[in-house]
């Protein structure tokens, strides 16, 4: 039998790395004590520690989003048609501190597409998969990891779990802003996982 596939278009996920010196600025704001302004009431998160990020001051991280985004676009051929008086910019950043035992339950943003960077993972996926309640007798357990939802062709709902490591640090996810996802608790350090995230948009010119 002779036969082809037809891949249907879908956007994706795009999965990259930051530049090392943008990703030390970048951790060294997320850790030095600076971020003040409380971004809680705008996200779901069960997590007590989010503050927004002040992009407006660190044009060296909006610009590499922008070009990110830019490589997004043209990789999954998503708004070709933008015209003169359109331009992507970034919406809005913040930070998750997220302590042992917290979560973000499976949501989705706002703007055009979404991004995470991965700024501090204090464990070793291996050790949190070891936890006691994480057999395979219950694989609907992800310890720690971070997981996307998503419709199939078939009307099915599948996951794409991501088993998030230390090793992922200065890791950056783009992925369209109504994709749903969630982060699972982490169970075997007291220490804090650290994460970027923000949305950018379409705009105008006036």
């Amino acid at each position: 039998m002779n036969y082809k596939v037809l891949e249907l278009w879908n956007p994706g996920v795009l999965y990259g790395q930051l530049p090392p010196g943008l990703f030390h600025d970048l951790k060294t704001n997320c850790m030095n004590g600076t971020l003040v302004e409380k971004y809680n009431d705008q996200l779901v998160a069960n997590i007590k520690e989010e503050y927004k990020y002040p992009h407006d001051k660190h044009p060296q991280l909006s610009e590499f989003l922008i070009q990110t985004y830019n490589v997004w676009r043209a990789t999954f051929r998503c708004a070709n048609n933008l015209s003169e008086n359109e331009y992507p910019d970034v919406l809005d950043v913040w930070v998750n501190k997220q302590k042992k035992g917290e979560y973000n339950p499976n949501h989705n943003h706002g703007g055009h597409v979404s991004f995470v960077i991965w700024v501090k993972i204090p464990y070793e996926i291996e050790e949190e998969l070891k936890v006691d309640h994480y057999t395979k007798k219950n694989d609907t357990l992800r310890k720690a990891a971070f997981e996307f939802t998503y419709s199939t062709m078939n009307h099915g709902v599948a996951m794409h779990t991501m088993w998030i490591n230390k090793y992922d640090e200065g890791t950056i996810i783009m992925f369209p802003a109504n994709m749903l996802h969630c982060v699972y608790p982490f169970s075997t350090t007291d220490e804090t996982r650290i994460s970027v995230a923000g949305n950018l948009l379409i705009r105008t010119r006036s």
